[in-house]
């Protein structure tokens, strides 16, 4: 099967998120979540959030909101339920899933992780989120000689080292610049091209 990549794009990500939700059984072997309405009754929920189904003595009832175009899943009493729209499925117990968000869609979450761990949907999140945090990078640099590099996360880092009159022309710098992915199309005046290896990472102070 042919892939069109014409259709691809990548996802430009601005934050990460968990969202507590329900998980809701379907027919077979299926499921799917839904995140918790900020209504949700505690008191509720707490005692049942790792059960499946509604045992002896809960007489609740799953329902679906809607809020601001996203549905949202609540268990109520039943005889608070009456008028309401009904979840189509059987209430699975509480779950988390890890969701980004996309510059300019703040209300279209894309669900890229669902678990019954919380611990475990933290630790993902965390480390999404990482990756927006920038690189920081910092060059030790003795009588003009590199001597240590080191970063907070991997990078890639390019050193463009004036040299006043030493240095050939333009178009020459420009040609070993372009030969440095991905750093082609970038016009320094008169500058060295040095590519620098990350020696360590860095322990989070300066």
């Amino acid at each position: 099967m042919t892939i069109n990549d014409d259709h691809i794009r990548p996802m430009n990500f601005t934050s990460f998120a968990v969202e507590r939700c329900i998980r809701v059984l379907v027919d077979g072997n299926g499921h799917f979540i839904l995140p918790i309405d900020s209504r949700q009754v505690e008191s509720i929920l707490e005692p049942i959030a790792a059960d499946i189904g509604f045992g002896p003595g809960f007489d609740y009832s799953l329902i679906e909101t809607q809020i601001d175009g996203q549905s949202f899943a609540m268990v109520v009493e039943a005889d608070r339920a009456q008028g309401a729209l009904y979840v189509n499925g059987d209430y699975g117990g509480v779950w988390w899933r890890v969701v980004g968000y996309e510059d300019g869609f703040p209300n279209d979450p894309f669900v890229l992780a669902t678990t019954d761990c919380q611990d475990s949907a933290q630790c993902t999140c965390m480390s999404l989120q990482r990756l927006l945090e920038p690189a920081r990078v910092a060059v030790r640099v003795l009588d003009g000689a590199q001597i240590e590099t080191v970063s907070n996360r991997p990078a890639e880092v390019l050193l463009l080292i004036e040299s006043g009159d030493d240095c050939d022309d333009d178009e020459e710098s420009q040609s070993e610049l372009d030969s440095v992915s991905p750093w082609a199309g970038l016009k320094p005046e008169a500058a060295m091209v040095v590519p620098v290896k990350i020696q360590g990472l860095w322990d989070g102070t300066w």
